[in-house]
């Protein structure tokens, strides 16, 4: 069943790693910007790393806060790792991933505070192939994300257990960042090795279908193979 609608209450920091992503990274945030959430209660943070194109000025000027990552930057989990670190203190309640080509729909924030209101403390979206129909390779990842949430994260969020978690377009309470000292993975799987300590900390992920965001899907078979191959060495 869904959650009740509540009053916004809870601060947020939305957080984009992003590398050489100035043609998609606007129009994230013009998705961001037009959710219907209170815009005083969220803030977008870009989290620059190993950028060799305008990711950082064309984030800037459309309004988001920038973090320029320092040490060097051997995959995903390492920017997540620093960006973090540096959000912790900064008093919000919960921290919202996206990649940067990525659109949300506008009540994604929304529906998130309304399931960290009901008690959830680790949420996982629905994520919809927004280019399904560019290639047999697009439309297989987007039958891939529909299978997944449909047979193992609707029955096991149902259940009680934990979700399926795809590293774009889910949300973590400032008490599991707490309890874990931050974001600490060390593989190139970032995601499921995020979802395996939460869990072993006593947070489930809860798969929450109400919050919808549109990914762009690998539409090349050979991109697709070397992406999946580095997806199985990290798991």
């Amino acid at each position: 069943m869904p959650y009740p609608h509540a009053a916004p209450q809870h601060r947020f920091a939305i957080v984009v790693p992003a590398r050489n992503e100035e043609n998609v990274i606007a129009t994230l945030i013009a998705a961001l910007d037009a959710q219907d959430y209170p815009r005083e209660m969220f803030d977008i943070w870009v989290a620059v790393n190993n950028t060799t194109d305008h990711t950082r000025e064309t984030a800037s000027a459309l309004g988001a806060k920038v973090f320029d990552c320092r040490n060097p930057i051997t995959r995903k989990g390492d920017a997540l790792h620093q960006v973090i670190d540096h959000l912790m203190g900064l008093g919000y309640d919960g921290y919202v991933f996206f990649d940067a080509d990525n659109i949300p729909r506008e009540d994604f924030l929304s529906r998130v505070n309304d399931a960290f209101a009901a008690g959830e403390r680790f949420i996982k979206g629905r994520l919809v192939a927004g280019n399904a129909q560019e290639s047999w390779v697009a439309g297989g990842y987007g039958l891939y994300h529909a299978l997944m949430e449909w047979t193992y994260s609707r029955p096991h969020s149902a259940a009680g257990f934990s979700s399926n978690l795809v590293g774009t377009g889910f949300a973590v309470h400032q008490d599991v960042m707490q309890a874990l000292g931050g974001w600490n993975t060390t593989c190139f799987c970032e995601d499921t090795e995020f979802a395996s300590m939460s869990t072993r900390a006593g947070y489930r992920v809860t798969w929450l279908p109400e919050a919808v965001s549109y990914d762009e899907q690998v539409a090349n078979f050979w991109t697709s193979l070397r992406q999946r191959r580095r997806w199985c060495r990290g798991t």
